[in-house]
């Protein structure tokens, strides 16, 4: 980031960031500011039992303030935050509203994904808590919302090793789909293609294991 950027977004957020609650919930406010290549972060606020944090900054690249967030490994811009100037980005963002939501162990309905009555899929709610190394994160009675029309609805995850198996539902090619990192990287996978529930659990049924422990071996 250009200095003179860096001290000018600095000096804009000093006074409204030095106000900010140490805690909300359960996440705990990052004392230090970070700049990492065309990002000023201006606050970030962590949930250890949550796995999340939930991040204020402002973008260079694109010249907008954005409120980035990271669910396990997975991470998003909320794009209803995007704004050009500061006073714009504070006037849409409650801070402790907002870091609430994610504190909280009820999600938004998405009516898209309701239709496919996930809290009564009789497999979903039979997945194993761990396989392997993994843990299952997040479940199937409760997705979470993603970028680009998809909703993470299964997340087996190794905090340790940080990887991941992401299984997506997206609203607009109606269809399901998987994805998993390892070492910083996404890998698209295609075992999990499927366009209809029954479908997917033939698909996991036949495959999850046996993915789960080539993750856990590569």
């Amino acid at each position: 980031m250009k200095e003179e950027t860096m001290h000018r977004i600095r000096d804009e957020t000093r006074d409204w960031s030095s106000k900010l609650p140490d805690s909300i919930g359960s996440f705990k406010l990052s004392g230090a500011v970070a700049d990492i290549d065309d990002i000023f972060e201006i606050f970030r606020y962590e949930s250890a039992a949550r796995h999340c944090a939930i991040v204020g900054c402002y973008d260079e690249a694109t010249k907008e303030y954005k409120i980035r967030v990271r669910i396990g490994l997975n991470e998003r811009s909320l794009t209803n935050f995007f704004a050009e100037d500061f006073l714009n980005f504070t006037g849409h963002c409650n801070v402790e509203k907002l870091v609430r939501q994610f504190d909280s162990e009820t999600s938004a309905p998405n009516l898209f994904v309701e239709k496919l009555n996930l809290p009564q899929w009789e497999y979903g709610a039979n997945l194993p808590s761990e396989i392997s190394t993994f843990e299952l994160f997040i479940r199937p009675s409760q997705p979470v919302e993603f970028t680009n029309g998809s909703s993470i609805i299964i997340n087996y995850v190794d905090f340790d090793r940080e990887r991941d198996l992401a299984i997506f539902y997206n609203i607009f090619s109606d269809e399901f789909g998987g994805e998993a990192r390892t070492d910083g990287h996404t890998i698209v996978l295609y075992d999990f293609d499927a366009k209809t529930l029954p479908e997917l659990e033939e698909r996991l049924t036949a495959e999850l294991d046996n993915c789960l422990q080539r993750l856990h071996f590569d």
